[in-house]
């Protein structure tokens, strides 16, 4: 490995870091302008923010061959779908013992909801970086980048997905659950470009990145994979 390689890898890092963190500043905002004022809890949003991106670029420059702005919009925009599915998995496996009345008014705990979603939570993380880890054929790097981002995303921005099985819910909700997942959405798009501006000139300027993975077919996954 040369050092400008190293030096390329590094500088991708930040940028991802940086993405998430400009991506949680924007949450905030448009959280506050939308639905209410969350500005106490910036700095550990944007933390968190700042290890998802970094966990997104990370992965992805890992895993796939071809590095593309469409596939590295895509690859975030999977994880929306992941949440989803997290959710589902949450109404299956939890018994609604909240309220969302409750929440809001501090009746009840939103500690303690967390506290009994996040393991769940990141369970479904280790499952699903496994998943995906055995769909694209992965080495053992690039599996273990699958399955600490998957973690990381599923903990720090999906725990809220996490918790919806344990919250009574009516029709009324529904409005509340398409807006949560359409704020999620944002996340993930605000995070890709972000980070597409930050390195449209440098990562995505070549057509193909070389990314090492076993072979198959007699070819190098990392030179001949798919886009995702």
């Amino acid at each position: 490995m040369t050092a400008a390689h190293t030096d390329a890898g590094s500088r991708i890092l930040v940028s991802g870091a940086v993405a998430g963190t400009v991506t949680s500043f924007g949450f905030t905002v448009l959280h506050h302008v939308l639905i209410s004022n969350i500005w106490f809890s910036a700095l550990p949003m944007m933390a968190a923010g700042a290890i998802c991106g970094l966990c997104l670029a990370w992965s992805y420059r890992l895993v796939f061959a071809r590095h593309s702005t469409g596939g590295w919009l895509l690859y975030n925009l999977m994880f929306v779908g992941l949440f989803i599915v997290l959710g589902g998995v949450s109404f299956m496996v939890f018994e609604p013992i909240y309220t969302i009345a409750g929440l809001v008014t501090g009746e009840q705990s939103p500690d303690a909801l967390l506290g009994q979603a996040i393991p769940m939570s990141a369970l479904f993380g280790v499952v699903a970086g496994v998943v995906m880890a055995g769909l694209r054929r992965a080495d053992r790097r690039q599996g273990v980048s699958l399955v600490i981002t998957c973690v990381v995303l599923t903990v720090l921005l999906g725990h809220n997905a996490a918790v919806l099985g344990l919250v009574h819910m009516s029709q009324e909700a529904v409005p509340l659950l398409a807006q949560f997942y359409g704020l999620i959405a944002a996340i993930m798009v605000g995070n890709a470009t972000a980070f597409v501006a930050l390195e449209r000139r440098r990562f995505f300027a070549r057509s193909a990145v070389t990314a090492p993975g076993p072979a198959v077919h007699g070819t190098e996954v990392g030179v001949t994979g798919p886009l995702p």
